[in-house]
This record gives structure tokens, sequence and C-alpha cells, in this order.
């Protein structure tokens, strides 16, 4: 019951966002829901009790809609493997001109092959004020540069390599990705890695969303 009203919120939510703005490089990508089901077994009903309670009472409906139309609508940016051991990927947008780090556990990836300084893609939607953020409202754990839309204050980050099997799809959006905004990435990256040691996110789709550091600590997305 609870589960189909998230899930009625969340297309309302995605319409919204969809007709109120456009993705400079949409991703257009199509979700494998194995990928899915190996990050995050909670979004689905026959995981277990665990799963069954969250999509029937809870979020993981609404949430797993969530991620698949941000697939399809959300922005395209760069994204560039910062270790592999643990798995640290940094994502970057552009209108916050900052990247935050996200971390991944190696069996939750499958058999996903990664080098330090591979480019990936990350598919986001951004989180702006109606007007410019004051002091402390920005998340605490991006590293931004000096280009940042003073309105944006945090975003949330899909890895398309890690979310579709679209292998062909995912270089379509890539090839629009300038070499500068990679190399931007990793530098912002490396920057992060440098000045907040551990502050990474929880890579998982369903928590890429959430700060670990600042005044959104913890917070979902819309109220989530």
């Amino acid at each position: 019951m609870f589960g189909i009203v998230s899930y009625l919120k969340a297309r309302q939510r995605r319409h919204a966002v969809n007709t109120s703005s456009a993705a400079s490089n949409p991703g257009r990508l199509r979700l494998s829901d194995a990928k899915l089901k190996r990050l995050c077994p909670s979004l689905f009903l026959t995981t277990g009790l665990g799963g069954f309670a969250r999509c029937f009472f809870g979020d993981g409906l609404g949430t797993r809609m969530y991620v698949r139309d941000m697939l399809v609508h959300g922005d395209s940016r760069a994204a560039v493997v910062l270790s592999i051991d643990p798995v640290l990927v940094a994502c970057y947008c552009d209108d916050s001109d900052a990247v935050c780090v996200l971390g991944f556990q190696k069996t939750e990836l499958g058999d996903v092959e990664l080098c330090v300084g591979d480019r990936l893609l990350t598919v986001l939607n951004s989180m702006a004020l109606g007007r410019p953020a004051r002091a402390g409202e920005v998340a605490g754990d991006l590293v931004q540069g000096d280009r940042a839309n003073p309105h944006y204050i945090n975003f949330w980050p899909l890895v398309a390599e890690f979310l579709t099997d679209d292998r062909d799809a995912i270089e379509r959006p890539k090839a629009a990705i300038t070499k500068e905004e990679y190399a931007r990435c990793r530098a912002l990256g490396q920057e992060h890695l440098r000045r907040l040691p551990g502050a990474v996110r929880d890579g998982r789709p369903d928590q890429s969303m959430r700060p670990v550091l600042g005044p959104l600590r913890g917070k979902g997305w819309f109220g989530w």
C-alpha cells in the first residue's frame, strides 16, 4: 500500500523535474535491474524480508522508479576512478563546479574491470535554491572550483557503468564530454582526497545523494 504511494509520488516528482528543466546532455540509458539488484537488493520485493518491507511499506518502488528515470533524463557528466582498492569514483557536476567521491564494495560491482584514471559517466540531478546559497548551505563534502553557480547546493550522482548494460549507448553522452572536463573532474577528485580524507559517500544509487559532511548530512532527496 505505502509502497505504491511512494511510486506515485516519485512519478509526480520526476514529471515535475523533467518538465521544469532539461539536461544539456541527457543520459538516455536503460536501467539494468540485475545490476541495480546487486547494488541495492532492498529495492526489490524478492530479496528477502528487508526488500519486501521497503517495497511494500517504504520508499523502495519510488526510489527504483527515480533511478530508472534519472538514467534517461539526468545530465551526463564526467566521472573518474580515483582508487580501485577501495573503489572510489569522483563524480563531477558542472552546475556546482564540484565533485563528490562515491565509494563501492567490489562485490557490489560484479565483473566490472577498473583502473585508476578510467573515465566513466555520471548521470545526475542537481539540487538548487531559488536564491544564492548562504554560508553552510552547500553540502560539506563537495570540493568546488571557481565556476560554481551559487544557487546549487548538492547533487545526486549515479555511475552509469554500474547500472546499465548499454555499453554502446554510454559512449554517446561520454563523447559529448570534453577532455578538459575529465581532467577537471580528476583534479578536483584528487584535491577531495587530500582535503577531505574519508569523506566518501555511499555510492549505492539509493544513498549517493546523501552528503557525509555539512548541514545536509544524512538527508535524502526532496524530503525522502
